[in-house]
């Protein structure tokens, strides 16, 4: 949840799906929550207050630094720190992305390490 939906503020708008959208990445890439606590509510105030660590720091997977950044920004605090729109991201995505960055292969490979458990 948004630090801006948590703290009742009038101004939701698309950023807060940008920041919605860099939990799903992050979780994507480590397959870990961004936050991690013993509550929900532990977990509300971190996304409020604390940074997030860089992906790269969280998996055993090798995360170009560019997609760090892309994804970190995401996860600021202050939306008026993110991406200001979903073009502006994918444009930011596009310009990070080499031509063989990513395939069939790296797709799963990343499935077969944090291929989520049957409950």
């Amino acid at each position: 949840m948004a630090p801006e939906m948590v703290l009742g503020k009038e101004q939701v708008d698309a950023r807060t799906d940008l920041y919605a959208l860099g939990g799903v990445a992050y979780w994507l890439l480590t397959g870990q929550l961004v936050f991690e606590q013993d509550t929900p509510m532990a977990m509300v105030v971190d996304h409020v207050k604390t940074e997030p660590v860089a992906p790269s720091q969280r998996t055993e997977l090798e995360i170009p630094e560019a997609l760090d950044r892309i994804i970190l920004k995401c996860l600021e605090k202050d939306p008026d720190k993110r991406f200001q729109s979903a073009m502006e991201l994918e444009a930011e995505l596009a310009a990070a992305a080499g031509p063989n960055d990513w395939n069939s292969a790296s797709a799963e490979k990343l499935w077969q390490l944090h291929r989520p458990s049957a409950s």
